[in-house]
């Protein structure tokens, strides 16, 4: 049995890549309620396995939208807003928004290469008076030079390692 204390609610996001799919799990330190959260892509996208997906225990939909189609992606929530049960998170590149995006129905917005609060309050601020949860993904030198200011402003953080290790010098890498 582990047993883990912390004194922070920030979120922590784990990773697991297993085949044909990617698994996210997502650990809530106030309570430590945990969540499925899974990459869709070509394989996981049509609507009976998505279906399948939700019914075995995914909670969040992770739509990549470095990924595919507009078409693709609104297909995919199309699909995941008719099965019911499961939130959806968009993961996006910096500020770079697809306009499309700002009047659909999604719970959570991953933003790739987060650098600093006022990225992400610029974010906020677009989807505002709705109230959208933001994941800083942390990628680059500057988003670790910046993240305690970044972990004030989002609502949950991943740290993408293979970016992360492609951008800054294996000996300058952080170890938590």
């Amino acid at each position: 049995m582990i047993q883990i204390h912390l004194n922070f609610s920030l979120d922590i996001i784990l990773i697991i890549n297993r085949q044909q799919y990617i698994f996210i799990f997502h650990f809530s330190l106030v309570n430590m309620e945990i969540k499925i959260i899974a990459t869709i892509g070509p394989s996981s996208s049509n609507y009976s396995i998505l279906k399948r997906m939700i019914n075995e225990g995914m909670d969040i939909a992770r739509i990549n939208t470095k990924y595919g189609t507009l078409n693709e992606h609104l297909k995919i929530t199309d699909s995941i807003l008719k099965i019911k049960g499961c939130k959806i998170l968009y993961d996006i590149d910096g500020l770079k928004l697809i306009p499309w995006l700002k009047n659909k129905n999604f719970d959570y917005i991953a933003v790739s290469f987060s650098e600093s609060a006022q990225q992400l309050k610029k974010i906020r601020k677009l989807f505002f008076p709705r109230c959208i949860k933001i994941i800083a993904k942390i990628e680059s030198k500057k988003g670790i030079k910046n993240i305690n200011q970044i972990i004030r402003e989002c609502d949950g953080l991943m740290v993408a390692r293979g970016d992360l290790g492609k951008n800054i010098e294996y000996e300058e890498l952080p170890i938590y």
